[in-house]
């Protein structure tokens, strides 16, 4: 489904950490004022396109979820504005004093720093989007007034472009509160800057704490399942009732840990479930805040690298029910991979 997004504010400032203070605005943008059909129309495009890349990031060293500190002033300036947006602009200068400080005797490149305030469709939660952005090798970007008192940005060019960025312009950090598509966490954001991960002043300035992506928390879960079911239900076939469980998980839209306690007493698999030592194991492989789709649950791959170079990788559901290892000799493992043909080639 394609999100549809609503702006309702919208802030520019400039920061730069050779600068003493960050180049703010003296007000926000007036989207009133863009009343002609193609102004509205290049408006619509650019924020959907800088927002739908939000919403389908796929979480990695670069794009992360996290929480943020209980006491943060990042979380006071959303629940401030989720009860009354009328302090939209002030709060966007505090947000952008706070990131030309973090930047401070850092290496941290200047940009123009976009705030938005926005809903989208089928959720009910206001959103506060942050979009720091390259304004290109040259100095074209200046902020000034125009009779009527909105904040525009000179890029040569007559309409709609005069008050935002070029949507060509690389966005080299970006942070959505709270997370899109993850409802146990704060803020899904990215740093384009950071060499292999998010610098840390971005994450100063977020005063968050970065927690695993999908694809982490899905192998949490099943490497806590299996460690919980081996040492609680020894006596049990677990292999198998673990696999019948994570099969039926894959039918849940989401999947917690509350989820999954659910699926144990509905499915009558690995009776005598204990949920706090489960529980327990998946803090240990630090999924406590489990918050997933069954999508990436299926798309979890299983990999067995053997000490003769030979690699075995496969999706897990395909692996686990048709790879079979036999112990030989009790010194080694013999792999069993049933199918109906195959195909060799060199790679």
């Amino acid at each position: 489904m394609r999100e549809e997004f609503s702006i309702e504010r919208v802030a520019l400032h400039l920061v730069d950490r050779n600068m003493a203070q960050p180049g703010l605005a003296t007000g926000e943008i007036d989207l009133e004022v863009f009343d002609r059909a193609r102004d509205r129309e290049v408006l619509r495009n650019f924020f959907s396109g800088h927002l739908s890349k939000v919403w389908t990031a796929t979480e990695g060293r670069r794009t992360f979820a996290a929480n943020i500190d209980r006491s943060s002033a990042m979380r006071q300036y959303y629940q401030e504005l989720s009860r009354d947006t009328s302090s939209f602009f002030e709060r966007s200068c505090d947000i952008a004093r706070r990131l030309h400080s973090s930047s401070q005797k850092r290496r941290a490149s200047r940009g123009l720093l976009m705030v938005l305030w926005f809903q989208v469709s089928g959720d009910e939660r206001p959103f506060l989007g942050l979009f720091k952005m390259d304004p290109g090798r040259s100095e074209r970007v200046v902020l000034q007034q125009d009779e009527a008192g909105n904040v525009l940005l000179e890029l040569a060019v007559q309409y709609i472009e005069q008050a935002l960025p070029d949507p060509r312009d690389r966005v080299l950090k970006w942070a959505v509160i709270p997370h899109p598509t993850r409802r146990a966490f704060d803020v899904k954001a990215q740093d384009e800057e950071g060499k292999s991960d998010p610098a840390q002043y971005f994450i100063d300035f977020l005063d968050c704490r970065c927690r695993p992506s999908e694809k982490k928390h899905a192998e949490g879960l099943l490497r806590a399942l299996s460690r919980y079911a081996e040492e609680q239900h020894a006596a049990e076939d677990w292999r198998t009732a673990v696999y019948e469980l994570v099969q039926e998980l894959g039918d849940e839209p989401v999947i917690t840990p509350d989820v999954v306690v659910k699926k144990v007493e509905e499915t009558g698999v690995l009776e005598g479930f204990q949920e706090q030592a489960f529980c327990e194991k998946l803090a240990a492989f630090e999924a406590e805040d489990l918050y997933i789709s069954s999508s990436s649950l299926r798309a979890v791959q299983i990999q067995y690298r053997l000490s003769n170079e030979i690699v075995i990788k496969g999706p897990r559901d395909v692996m686990e029910s048709l790879v079979q290892i036999v112990p030989v000799n009790g010194e080694e493992v013999e792999f069993r991979i049933r199918a109906a043909s195959y195909r060799k080639s060199y790679v």
